[in-house]
């Protein structure tokens, strides 16, 4: 034996160890002991490997024989390991495998980097530094006051016009919370931020055969071409309970998540977390990794990916009944069954319904209406509901309305990659142009959008950048683009600026006005003998509507009489008219009760600029008993 080997022997010598116990899974701390489980193949050949930090020869290496097995999982509980920081690994069979239960990560710091190189200096890290949450408090907004807004870390303060020191990071987001706060939303959705493989070689390099992962990806493809291929977006496997570590500023990536997670929650903004789980994926670590989220990191909820998810296993979990949980569809009768939640919404639905119906009514598609009023009013009996008009995937905002056809040359797939049907309208010209009455037409169709979103009941959700005209040059698949064509670019022109004050208006209107944003269905009914149903419609003439397929307009009469303003106050008369249609359209209006008028809030066609009158700016209406709303336009009135 070299000196090397006795020197590894005499270390090892100095420390006992014994089975230990099957749960937790992962690495957990008992006094000076250490407990290690790991779940495995059965009757596998596994090494434990135990490093100094920074070190890439282990200084202690425990065989996990089958005596240590309890079914599949190997554990072993070593005594007295007096590091208080250090790192290990697994050999599995010769092969090195990072235990998919790692808290915390080394050697993947660097952003495109990662393992491909090999995962020898890659190792779990285990520190017994403890955080202060000082008094941290989660906001617990309910659904119906929630305003959300959903951003990449990385690309949401990466591109040069951020102006944050802490470009592309945890850090970054915290510089952000000032922008958050005048912009008025108060709940952050992260695209996934879980470490998470971002090339298909890296990915490929750190699997291996083991129950808790399943090899398949959102990006898996036979063609070499497409190895190297950047996964900026994140819907892949990874390491499920360690936030990325290249998107921090620092080096502790852990520290620094917690931190924003803290930071927020002092302004009162909850942070969601996406994560994706691919077909097959063991049940037991979805679970398992949302529990540790909401625990350890103090994540107010997480937004669901992927078929077949244990979804209600997870809504009943008792741990979880505050816990926002966003899935695309729910059980609700077993949900109920299997709960005491009682009428507790933290369940939302979120998917695509309302979004492809908002767009082709905006576009001026015929037959929309009832689709149009039925999103509107629309909140689940027995849950939450998220709404938006674009997201990460499809065309942003400003690309709905200058783009007829999806433009993903540059991911190198031939343009085939991506959803070709996207129900945009570019206007009259595809892409960039410089032409007024193009760039009009376009930033009203925004504004349009705007006002179908943020006057629609249930949750309304804005992706970054879409309040500052942000474009990904018609790219609508940008999953691979870890450059300006996906990172938000804070433009500063008057178009940008003019987007940017109307959005935020809008939610600030929201907010003020109960009425818009009701935690359960509007009835369309007069149920409390006021005089007036919660929500009526309107045509040419008053309490005259028409949804014939033709038809593109409509008015719709919110009575602030069903709602409170701070449990006291009653809310306004609100009616906003509609009119997608190509040609100039009248609107009935209703008489309200006495001593009370119609006033002008919001006109997104105003050819004076004047979008939007803030309070005691409104404008009187001259005609209290008609009006004339042009061609592509939203009016809101307000009864004062």
């Amino acid at each position: 034996m070299n000196r090397e080997g006795k020197l590894l022997n005499m270390k090892k010598a100095q420390y006992q160890y014994q089975k230990g116990l099957p749960q937790p899974l992962g690495v957990t701390r008992c006094g000076d002991d250490y407990n290690f489980a790991i779940s495995l193949q059965r009757d596998c050949q596994c090494v434990l490997l135990i490093y100094h930090c920074g070190e890439k020869k282990a200084f202690l290496q425990i065989p996990v024989t089958k005596e240590y097995a309890t079914g599949t999982i190997y554990s072993v509980r070593i005594l007295n390991l007096k590091e208080t920081e250090f790192e290990y690994s697994y050999l599995v069979d010769d092969q090195p495998l990072i235990d998919p239960y790692s808290t915390a990560l080394t050697g993947r710091n660097k952003w495109g980097a990662g393992t491909v190189s090999g995962t020898e200096t890659v190792h779990s890290r285990v520190s017994c530094s403890m955080y202060h949450w000082e008094q941290d408090q989660l906001p617990k907004h309910s659904l119906e006051n929630v305003m959300m807004y959903s951003l990449h870390v990385r690309g949401f303060t990466k591109h040069a016009s951020s102006g944050v020191k802490a470009k592309g990071t945890y850090q970054g987001v915290i510089e952000k919370i000032p922008y958050f706060k005048e912009l008025g939303v108060n709940q952050i959705e992260l695209l996934p931020a879980y470490d998470f493989y971002e090339t298909a070689d890296e990915e490929e390099s750190c699997h291996y055969d083991h129950p808790f992962r399943n090899h398949a990806s959102v990006y898996e493809t036979a063609e070499k071409d497409k190895a190297q291929r950047v996964n900026y977006w994140g819907f892949t496997d990874g390491f499920y309970f360690t936030p990325k570590a290249s998107y921090a500023y620092g080096v502790d990536p852990v520290s620094e998540y917690k931190d924003m997670v803290k930071a927020l929650h002092k302004e009162g903004i909850e942070l969601i977390m996406q994560f994706y789980f691919p077909e097959g994926i063991n049940r037991n670590l979805i679970l398992d990794c949302i529990c540790y989220w909401v625990l350890e990191y103090h994540i107010d909820g997480v937004h669901l990916q992927g078929t077949n998810l244990p979804v209600t296993l997870i809504a009943t979990n008792p741990l979880l009944a505050d816990t926002k949980i966003y899935y695309y569809d729910f059980d609700t009768e077993n949900i109920r069954k299997e709960t005491r939640l009682g009428d507790s919404k933290n369940l939302a639905v979120y998917r695509q319904e309302y979004a492809d119906d908002m767009r082709r009514y905006l576009k001026s598609d015929e037959d929309m209406l009832k689709a149009f009023t039925y999103h509107m009013r629309h909140v689940p009996k027995e849950t939450g509901i998220i709404h938006y008009i674009s997201q990460y995937e499809g065309f942003t905002l400003y690309d709905l309305v200058s783009y007829d056809c999806k433009h993903n040359e540059a991911n190198g797939e031939d343009n085939k990659d991506g959803n070709s049907y996207n129900y945009s309208w570019n206007c009259g010209y595809e892409g960039l142009t410089r032409k007024k009455a193009i760039l009009e037409l376009r930033k009203k169709q925004m504004k349009n959008a705007l006002t179908f979103l943020l006057l629609s009941q249930g949750t309304p959700m804005i992706y970054a950048g879409d309040e500052w005209a942000n474009s990904q040059l018609g790219n609508n698949n940008p999953y691979c683009q870890d450059n300006a064509v996906a990172w938000t670019e804070w433009k500063q022109n008057r178009f940008s600026k003019e987007v940017y004050e109307f959005t935020k208006n809008m939610i600030s209107f929201r907010r003020e006005h109960p009425i818009l944003h009701q935690p359960d269905e509007l009835r369309i009914m007069d149920y409390i003998s006021c005089g007036y149903p919660d929500l009526s419609y309107h045509g040419e003439s008053a309490w005259y509507p028409k949804f014939d397929n033709h038809i593109r307009h409509i008015g719709m009469m919110f009575c602030g009489k069903y709602a409170k303003i701070n449990h006291s106050q009653e809310d306004s008369f609100l009616y906003a008219a509609f009119n997608m249609h190509w040609d100039t359209h009248a609107f009935g209006l209703p008489k309200l009760p006495k001593n009370m008028k119609w006033y002008l809030k919001v006109d997104t066609g105003a050819k004076n600029g004047r979008d939007f009158y803030k309070d005691q700016e409104e404008i009187l209406l001259k005609n209290q008993d008609q009006l004339t709303v042009s061609e592509r336009s939203t009016i809101v009135l307000i009864a004062l």
